[in-house]
């Protein structure tokens, strides 16, 4: 269970943005699909991961400095997750790149009661 209230934001907000993440995330991996429509696929999974680094980072401003160094562990997860698969997809060349980004759609999903709504 994570301890950053990053992860704990309205969860039907995070259905709202996982759901057409998860669809953007497999609509990429369409061999023939047009150079606009990655384009545009992608600028949605964009928004979706600024989003998540935003929550992230006001999460991380709103806590004390002594608040943060006893969650280094918590906290160096939250921020692997989302900063690990933006890396990934943004250097590794293959098409199913974007499946890299599943995984940061997924993470603040995990202790959302919604998520079982998604499956």
């Amino acid at each position: 269970m994570s301890v950053l209230p990053f992860l704990r934001i309205y969860a039907p907000l995070n259905a709202v943005l996982a759901a057409p993440g998860l669809l953007a995330v497999a609509a990429l991996t369409i061999p023939d699909l047009s150079g606009r429509g990655r384009l545009a696929l992608a600028a949605v999974l964009a928004v979706i991961w600024g989003a998540y680094l935003l929550q992230l980072a006001g999460t991380l401003l709103k806590r004390r400095a002594g608040d943060l160094r006893n969650r280094t562990p918590e906290i160096a997860i939250d921020v692997l997750a989302v900063v690990v698969p933006l890396a990934a997809f943004l250097l590794v060349g293959t098409p199913d790149r974007s499946l890299y980004c599943a995984v940061w759609l997924l993470k603040p999903l995990r202790d959302s009661t919604f998520f079982p709504v998604l499956g």
